[in-house]
């Protein structure tokens, strides 16, 4: 099973995971309160959201910018 270390912190056997480092481990292994399994971390990924929002804010902009250069 694919797991992340949410924190720095060692499994079972004493290997060390830094944060954010993935890792395959049985469930016997994965020994940690901070080894999260990946199949259940629900939380979605906020960059993808971020620059979705600020390309949509962008595009009004650049339309703005066209018909004034159009008018004159």
């Amino acid at each position: 099973m694919r797991y992340r270390a949410e924190r720095d912190c060692t499994d079972f056997d004493g290997r060390f995971y830094a944060r954010g480092q993935e890792a395959d481990l049985s469930p016997e292994t994965a020994h940690s309160d901070h080894l999260i399994p990946l199949e259940t971390d629900p939380a979605p990924e906020p960059e993808e959201t971020e620059t979705e929002s600020e390309e949509k804010e962008a595009a009004p902009k650049k339309a703005r910018r066209k018909t004034k250069q159009a008018g004159a």
